[in-house]
């Protein structure tokens, strides 16, 4: 094989960079951590985003309308830092000379789909820590929530749900908790959940309830009534997320709603400084290259997750 030079390490720094994005781009066809999160573009270190509460109510005046009420605007802020993420390849002279550098091509291809899955990885565990880990307000992300934080009497609601093993009545009686969620203003929020992930346990379970276009109709005492599927038609819920991560945790399964992008709405938030790439070693001369004995590939990125609105997503357990 021949020494390695300027066109050598170029045509080499490709094909590694051909199968990182080639993995990429079939990696994110596998993916679901969308559905229930924000992608945040990032231009600084460390970002302030502000929740403005939906506070505002109008109520009755007296006969000339001139006895108005003076509310505050109320809002709630957070700051997303960026981390650093990243893994590395090194190769010696020899090992590339000899010809025997078939594993950088395969750990390219590796990191690619470990980039593309990085953002759902980071969310999962955001998930899993969910009843530990403060979110915004400054309480665990899955349990008892204020409706208004500066309001004590604007209530509370709970996305921390017990007792409720996956069947078409409890998954019923959960929908019915998220949808009774009112906002500050006083007024329900009108939330349509349509997103539930599962352990593997729960896959068969799951599949009848929200695929059956006719289902047994539980609120018949006889028992043996059929009904039209309302999960299906009514809250849209499609086909259920099997997630292999969930299965330390056998019968727990989580209910949401989907994000919305442009109302900044979702239950968590993806925030992108800097995508992950290889570093490139197009611009090295002959003499660079010379005096170069080991060879490394880079592969960073900066980014991080955070939890959202917490009453978008709801962890149901079954005892």
């Amino acid at each position: 094989m021949a020494s390695i030079t300027p066109t050598f390490a170029f045509d080499f720094q490709r094909n590694l960079n051909y199968r990182f994005s080639n993995a990429w781009e079939r990696t994110l066809g596998e993916l679901w951590f969308q559905k229930i999160t924000i992608m945040q573009p990032s231009a600084t270190l460390e970002e302030l985003y502000e929740w403005m509460l939906e506070t505002a109510q109008i109520e009755n005046t007296n006969s000339k309308g001139t006895e108005l009420s003076f509310e505050d605007i109320v809002s709630v802020s957070h700051k997303i830092k960026n981390e650093n993420a990243g893994v590395a390849l090194k190769l010696n002279r020899n090992e590339i000379e000899d010809n025997k550098y078939d594993k950088a091509a395969k750990w390219s291809s590796d990191v690619g789909s470990a980039g593309a899955y990085w953002p759902q990885r980071s969310i999962t565990t955001l998930i899993q820590a969910g009843k530990t880990k403060n979110g915004f307000d400054g309480v665990p992300f899955f349990g008892t929530h204020a409706v208004n934080p500066y309001d004590a009497t604007s209530g509370t609601y709970s996305n921390l749900i017990t007792a409720k093993p996956l069947s078409l009545g409890n998954l019923g009686a959960v929908v019915a908790a998220i949808v009774s969620i009112k906002g500050p203003h006083g007024a329900p929020r009108y939330l349509k959940p349509s997103v539930l992930l599962v352990d593997p346990t729960n896959t068969t379970t799951a599949d009848t309830i929200t695929g059956a276009e006719i289902i047994t109709d539980p609120t018949n005492s006889g028992g043996n009534a059929a009904a039209t599927n309302m999960m299906k038609r009514r809250y849209r819920f499609g086909e259920p997320i099997v997630v292999p991560e969930f299965a330390n945790e056998p019968g727990v399964y989580y209910v949401g709603c989907e994000a919305n992008q442009d109302a900044f709405d979702g239950a968590f938030i993806y925030q992108e400084r800097k995508p992950f790439e290889l570093n490139s070693y197009t611009g090295l001369t002959q003499a660079d290259l010379d005096r170069t004995n080991d060879f490394e590939w880079h592969c960073k990125g900066r980014n991080v997750a955070a939890y959202g609105m917490p009453y978008l997503f709801f962890r149901v357990e079954p005892s």
